[in-house]
């Protein structure tokens, strides 16, 4: 199996990413001004909404990191296949997996006396965090593998990065913590999405890479 260099990789994305901001604006404007409006001016459960958008975005950046163009269509790139399906179940299933990871430490905690000690009131937040990356590592290839394979991923990611989960672990560690980082620095809802189109290309160019 091919490898790589984390590092590298995350630098190639980054320059990639930056060179690409005008050609991805010209060909999903209509897209990516729908989720800045949804941004604005919905807030609560009426910003759901911007799932499976953000999805269908994800789509296309997945397939334009892989391919190098954009399949337009009749609908300013608005569409919906099983590709975009298998794209928003995943989305759903790790962000619930998110949440749970980051509920589980307060959880076990409450339900462990105040004489547990020091070592279970830092020991939890740590080990979640590595579970997180971890599993985040090994379904690193969901997108590009839900495009190449049809199926919803899950199952292949994890047998694809069997061999190289070391480098994908520090490749994830890299990326959240940049992403922490910018968050926390930069109050901004737009962050995330723009942290999400860099993920997608991100494991695109991984999955080229390896192949």
């Amino acid at each position: 199996m091919k490898t790589f260099n984390p590092i590298s990789m995350l630098k190639d994305t980054a320059v990639q990413f930056v060179t690409s901001t005008v050609y991805l604006a010209k060909h999903l404007w209509v897209i990516l001004t729908s989720l800045v409006l949804i941004g604005l001016f919905l807030k609560g459960w009426a910003s759901l909404i911007a799932a499976p958008i953000l999805c269908i975005l994800l789509v296309h950046i997945t397939q334009y990191t892989l391919d190098g163009t954009i399949k337009t269509t009749p609908l300013f790139g608005f569409r919906w296949s099983k590709i975009e399906t298998h794209f928003l179940i995943y989305t759903v299933i790790s962000y619930g997996v998110l949440v749970l990871l980051n509920r589980l430490p307060e959880y076990m905690a409450e339900k462990f006396s105040a004489d547990s000690g020091i070592a279970v009131v830092v020991g939890l937040p740590i080990l979640s965090v590595l579970l997180t990356l971890f599993l985040s590592s090994r379904l690193l290839l969901v997108f590009p593998l839900i495009i190449k394979r049809g199926t919803l991923g899950i199952k292949e990611s994890w047998k694809e990065t069997e061999a190289i989960w070391c480098k994908t672990f520090f490749l994830a560690a890299l990326f959240y913590g940049i992403v922490i980082g910018l968050i926390i620095f930069i109050k901004s809802p737009y962050v995330e999405t723009l942290a999400a189109i860099f993920q997608a290309m991100l494991a695109a160019n991984v999955y080229k890479k390896i192949k």
